[in-house]
């Protein structure tokens, strides 16, 4: 627990520092609810659905004997997603506002991170999970988690899908993004069975960085 202390104390500053300069950046994401509240809400949420999923299931915040397998994992499976959608938008184009430009990025991403994961992953995971009793049986099989993790691993796509036909009719790139985060979401999912939390964490903080920080930032230069 000091750990994921840790992670939440970094990215609630991260939170407040940003929003210190600038105010508009959560502003499409978390509306007119101070970016303080909404972390907080986030770390409580994520606590709370970790020790359930600890105290019940196969699941660890951090498992000690594994760490460096699970995060050089993460790593390695977040860069080949990187670039896979790298290449689309090298050939496509996404929208020239489609990342947090720098330096706010650096602050930004790990803090939306930790949201997506505790309202995305691991709320609703732990909900499932208590729904059907599962969490009760501890040494229930990894196979056995599957018909749970895919409706979880739907929730992130079918939100940013909504999101962009809100906007005009959806099109093959929106539909693409829908199909690369929900692969993108079971693999973290079966990173945090296999591995932990912070594997799961990691794998995204690694993608936001090749993508939305890096790329981001060498995009609008080589692209527009």
């Amino acid at each position: 627990m000091p750990l994921f202390g840790a992670i939440a104390v970094v990215v609630i500053v991260c939170a407040i520092l940003l929003s210190a300069t600038d105010r508009e950046v959560f502003s499409p994401y978390f509306g007119t609810v101070p970016p303080l509240l909404v972390m907080v809400a986030a770390v409580a949420v994520a606590t709370a659905a970790l020790h359930h999923l600890r105290a019940r299931g196969r699941f660890e915040i951090l498992r000690a004997s594994s760490v460096w397998r699970g995060v050089g994992a993460a790593a390695g499976l977040a860069t080949l997603f990187a670039i896979i959608v790298i290449a689309v938008d090298a050939l496509a184009r996404f929208p020239r506002n489609l990342n947090v430009p720098l330096p706010g990025s650096l602050l930004f991403y790990p803090a939306i991170g930790f949201v997506v994961e505790a309202a995305c992953h691991l709320l609703p995971l732990a909900l499932l999970l208590a729904s059907t009793g599962l969490l009760q049986r501890r040494h229930a099989g990894a196979g056995r988690m599957w018909p749970y993790f895919i409706p979880v691993a739907l929730f992130e796509p079918a939100v940013q899908v909504v999101l962009a036909s809100a906007h005009g009719p959806v099109s093959w790139l929106d539909a693409y993004v829908g199909v690369h985060v929900f692969a993108f979401n079971l693999v973290q999912l079966h990173l945090l069975r296999r591995y932990d939390f912070v594997s799961m964490y990691a794998m995204r903080l690694t993608y936001y960085f090749y993508w939305h920080i890096l790329w981001g930032h060498l995009r609008l230069q080589w692209l527009f």
